[in-house]
């Protein structure tokens, strides 16, 4: 049981990676396909 100890630190804080979230698998493609355009811009201007 000694080396559960010696594991690592919790890395799954994703905190640190900008961006945003999106539905599993599909991520931002049905606002894409929505207005893409618009979605274009507001990542430009972001």
């Amino acid at each position: 049981m000694q080396y559960i100890e010696t594991l690592g630190p919790d890395n799954r804080d994703l905190s640190m990676f900008p961006g945003e979230y999106g539905l599993p698998y599909l991520g931002k493609t049905i606002e894409i396909v929505k207005d893409t355009l618009g979605y274009c811009n507001y990542h430009y201007e972001k």
